[in-house]
């Protein structure tokens, strides 16, 4: 089975949409949700919210959406659940918001597109920290193997905001918030609607997704990703992440491992500013230079491996 990708939608902090028309959050976000939605809702929801109406627009079907929703998130609402710990703290308990309550949990962005969308179909919520998009994608394989959609919708994403590595200075952590600060990381989301018949607006492929435990990185090989049907050839580029290379060692151990030449390898330094969990973004930010071509995208975070084989039209 292969998916195509009928329809892109993104918000980044940098990037505000895919067609590049600027906007704000909150203009976008006032003008897709209710009042109500966005009185119970937080951040990531709204980011979701936006993502996944520019996916559906590009798509061009907004309304009675026929197609389940999996998302991926590694942090959610991560403000919101600060913020609870904080009111627990300071009240001892006496006195909490309903709203932050709902908001801590990790499938609320989910539920709120859910509520504001009115799907009736399935909504799951995945965390894989920063390999949640691949977590996605290999999920919607296994989905939509054995079941009646003719599609999915997969959105994934997180939220940064640079006041975080003030607070943990001030929480006496100044190591995890220098590192931070290096990142240099920003929020966003990417929405994608996968059809399993190829539509006549099509950017690409996706052959292939899957997480998998590899407690021996020294096992990376072609041979390797066979076994898990993972296409790769002389024409193959490889995108890496500085961020999630973990047990991988960098590009030059993988290009070894892989036998490919430099040329086919595409190393994204963690600067590069894109968002948590959205590694989509960091292809179709590179377009023009690296577009078409067969790609596999592959992170890694503790000894965990995630790997997409897709091909960009």
């Amino acid at each position: 089975m292969e998916l195509y990708i009928a329809g892109i939608g993104r918000y980044t902090s940098e990037i505000n949409d895919y067609a590049g028309n600027i906007s704000t959050l909150e203009e976008d976000s006032k003008r897709l949700m209710t009042r109500s939605l966005r009185r119970l809702s937080a951040r990531l929801a709204a980011i979701f919210y936006v993502a996944m109406d520019r996916a559906l627009s590009d798509f061009g079907q907004t309304n009675n959406i026929a197609f389940p929703v999996v998302a991926g998130t590694g942090i959610s609402e991560v403000d919101a659940g600060y913020e609870l710990v904080q009111q627990i703290y300071n009240s001892k308990g006496a006195s909490i918001s309903p709203t932050l309550v709902q908001n801590s949990v990790h499938n609320a962005p989910a539920g709120f597109i859910s509520i504001g969308y009115n799907i009736t179909l399935p909504v799951i919520t995945l965390a894989h920290s920063f390999l949640s998009w691949e977590a996605c994608v290999d999920y919607s394989f296994n989905f939509l193997y054995d079941s009646p959609y003719e599609g999915i919708i997969l959105i994934a994403g997180d939220q940064f905001l640079p006041e975080w590595i003030d607070k943990l200075n001030n929480l006496g952590i100044p190591e995890l918030s220098n590192s931070l600060k290096n990142e240099n990381l920003k929020e966003g989301a990417v929405a994608m609607v996968l059809t399993r018949a190829k539509p006549d607006k099509c950017y690409g492929t996706i052959h292939q997704g899957a997480v998998l435990h590899m407690p021996k990185p020294e096992n990376l090989s072609r041979q390797f990703l066979n076994k898990y049907d993972i296409r790769i050839t002389d024409k193959t580029r490889v995108i890496l992440r500085e961020l999630c290379l973990g047990f991988l060692g960098g590009p030059d151990k993988v290009q070894n491992a892989l036998g490919l030449s430099p040329e086919q390898i595409i190393y994204y330094p963690s600067s590069c500013g894109m968002s948590l969990a959205t590694p989509f973004n960091l292809l179709i930010n590179g377009q023009e230079e690296h577009m078409p071509g067969h790609y596999l995208l592959i992170a890694s975070e503790y000894n965990d491996l995630a790997l997409v084989e897709l091909s960009m039209e």
